[in-house]
This record gives C-alpha cells, structure tokens and sequence, in this order.
C-alpha cells in the first residue's frame, strides 16, 4: 500500500490549496504529536479546516477529531506564533516533498515548512528563514534542523517541471542506478509510483539501464506526464 506522498501529487494539493490563501487562522489543533489541525476562517466561505501530518498528507477535512485536554507544547508554542495570522502564500519547494506556507500577522511574518519526505516534520521559521522552532529537532550529516539554525532545504539538480530534454539525457548517462525506473523515482524524484507510470507510457521496460533508454520516447512520455491532471 502506498504511503508516501509524492511530490508530483504535492505539486497538484498546493494548486489546490491556493484557495485558502488569505484565511485567518481561528483555532489550532494538534490531535497527536504529529499532527496539525488548523482551523481557518476564509470570509464568505466560512469555517476550514486544514489537516497536516508531515511525512503524509496535508488536506481539507471537514472533521476536526479528537483533542487530549492538555494541548501538547508545540501545539501552545504554534497558537502564540500563529493564531490570528493570514495565509498569504502556499508553494512547493523546488520539486522537493516539501510546502512552505506563510503568514503574516500584523508586523510579523512566519514561514511555516512542511516536509513530507523520511520522517518528516514541520518547522516554523522567521521570514529570514531562521528556525524558531521544529516539531522535531533532526540531524544529517549536512543538514540539521533546531532552533537558531538558517533553513535550508535539500534540493536535486533538476526539477521534474521544467527539465529539458537535453538535462534529462545528463541524468541517464550519470546515474548510477542500474535500472530506468529506480533512476527516475530517486534522481529525478518522481517516486515508485510515477516511475513505472512513466514507463508505461514510454512502453520502456522498466528494468532496462538508463544509458539503453530512447531519450525521445521517455521525454515524450514525461510530457506527456508533467501535463497530466490527476483524478
């Protein structure tokens, strides 16, 4: 069963979450330690609620669920920061797993980022993209995330939104996996799913090596793909 959002679908949820832009954040939940439960009003449309669990989804609901009767400390931490303030702006970063939201509230700005890929997390930045604080602090061998650290998002050499042909081509001869379908789910990021789909469309076998691969029926077929719309 597929768990993991890819970020080919992250690309079409931010598309689709652009309709709460400009919301004011009324309420704050947090269900369990990692999840997040805005509540927003939106003017005429009224009451929202936007659900976030990093590392799987980010959606609408129209179910608040339960909450313990004492709220968790990053829960507290994001009503001080958050409460009241306006989304203005919803994007994904690069063609990463990840959003980055931000709010104004009054003579403040935040960012908040959510990533969606390993474990996860949601981290809340100044709009300098200083941490303020993470829901998890979390630590790689060039990359940490805890308060007083500059945000800095992992980013591949290529965005599967706007690769040319002749980047593409580049990929294939450089990987140094061995089969067509591990390459595009890992160097191009597109994941399992959106890989075998890929080569479906193409009618590559999806174990053959990237450096074997008819350039134009991939390209053609990753056209194809990036102007898709999903169900």
């Amino acid at each position: 069963m597929k768990q993991e959002i890819a970020a080919f679908e992250l690309n079409y949820i931010i598309n689709e979450l652009q309709g709460i832009i400009g919301a004011k954040v009324d309420k704050i939940f947090q269900p369990e330690k990692k999840e997040i439960t805005f509540q927003l009003y939106a003017g005429n449309s009224g009451k929202k609620l936007l659900r976030i669990i990093p590392g799987k989804f980010m959606y609408m609901t129209q179910f608040k669920g339960e909450n313990p009767q004492t709220p968790f400390g990053y829960c507290l931490f994001l009503r001080k920061h958050l409460d009241s303030a306006r989304i203005t702006s919803i994007s994904q970063i690069a063609f990463e797993r990840i959003i980055e939201m931000t709010f104004e509230k009054k003579d403040k700005k935040y960012k908040l980022i959510v990533e969606f890929f390993d474990k996860g997390n949601l981290i809340v930045c100044d709009e300098n993209y200083k941490i303020i604080s993470p829901l998890e602090i979390q630590k790689w061998e060039k990359r940490t995330i805890m308060a007083g650290k500059i945000y800095t998002a992992p980013q591949k050499e290529y965005n599967f939104l706007k690769i040319t042909k002749i980047e593409l081509k580049k990929i294939l001869e450089s990987t140094t996996y061995e089969s067509i379908v591990k390459c595009l789910a890992v160097d191009l990021g597109l994941g399992g799913v959106y890989s075998e789909e890929l080569c479906v469309i193409s009618k590559i076998d999806k174990m053959e090596k990237p450096k074997n691969v008819d350039i134009s029926k991939l390209f053609d077929a990753l056209e194809s793909l990036r102007s898709a719309k999903l169900d």
